[in-house]
């Protein structure tokens, strides 16, 4: 049910541009995914041994180390799939030199000086949450709930990055839909299918459909490319809201469940006894 609901519920939204967000198809099958999910929770809180322990949940700092892991894991697999296209299709850098930036965030290139904060941000982000992030969540289990625990989060950072780079490739296909007719629309370019191919080509990144290009004479090559990219682009830049609007949620639930220990004056027994030979024996240790 678990596997069911979530390939219902992400080709869904795959496919929601295509279909449409209204259609029969997109909400049918959207709904049958929910309804899965919904099913495989009551399941689990009837059976002996379930796969998801959800009272794990109940416990607040495992929950906020949960929505951190879910946060980062999201993030940084969208825009790592996202980014190198940037890179490639519309800065012109190779498959190459596009992973020799994002490993090394170097560049001398103009168009990603405005990168390069954001790129940086989130490779920091990721260093110190993401290796504190089972630590945290382990810390705050029993050791009898430890590998259950581990198991619990394990697979919250694998759906973590499926649900985030579904959503933000759906949001994604739509925007760069409409872009794409607007901007078709205003330029009053009529494709032929040659020139259509051309274009879903260069939206996908294929070599090929870019070589093509220059051997087009009807003289609107350029405005295919530059269609493209600007559709992509524009796509690109809102569909990032989702991530933002993601971390925002995530972020504030980790620092409103994730409490810091206080601290304590009390000694512990052992200590006090310690302490209490100290002064007895005019602060020698025998």
């Amino acid at each position: 049910m678990l596997t069911g609901g979530l390939l219902a519920t992400v080709f869904a939204l795959v496919k929601a541009s295509d279909w449409g967000w209204t259609s029969i198809s997109t909400l049918g099958l959207m709904a049958a995914g929910f309804a899965a999910l919904v099913g495989f929770w009551f399941v689990e809180h009837r059976v002996r041994s379930p796969i998801v322990d959800f009272s794990l949940f109940r416990n607040r700092p495992y929950l906020g180390a949960t929505a951190a892991a879910f946060e980062i894991v999201a993030v940084y697999w969208t825009l790592m799939f996202y980014e190198p296209q940037h890179l490639q299709n519309i800065l012109g850098y190779s498959a190459v030199e596009a992973g020799l930036v994002i490993l090394t965030q170097v560049s001398s290139t103009p168009g990603y000086g405005a990168l390069f904060p954001g790129l940086l941000g989130i490779g920091l982000a990721f260093a110190l949450v993401y290796a504190l992030m089972p630590a945290a969540a382990m810390a705050a289990m029993p050791k009898a709930k430890a590998g259950i625990a581990s198991a619990g989060l394990a697979m919250n950072r694998i759906l973590a990055g499926a649900i985030g780079l579904a959503v933000v490739g759906a949001v994604f296909q739509s925007l760069q839909s409409a872009e794409l007719k607007s901007d078709l629309a205003a330029s009053g370019v009529d494709l032929n299918a040659k020139q259509r191919e051309q274009l879903d080509g260069l939206l996908a990144g294929s070599e090929s459909a870019r070589d093509s290009l220059p051997d087009d004479s009807s003289g609107v090559a350029e405005q295919i490319e530059s269609i493209a990219a600007d559709a992509f682009t524009y796509a690109l830049g809102n569909s990032i809201w989702v991530l933002v609007g993601i971390a925002v949620v995530c972020t504030g639930l980790t620092a409103w469940l994730v409490e810091p220990k206080q601290r304590t004056t009390e000694l512990p027994e052992a200590a006090r006894q310690v302490e209490h030979h100290h002064h007895r024996f005019g602060g020698f240790h025998l």
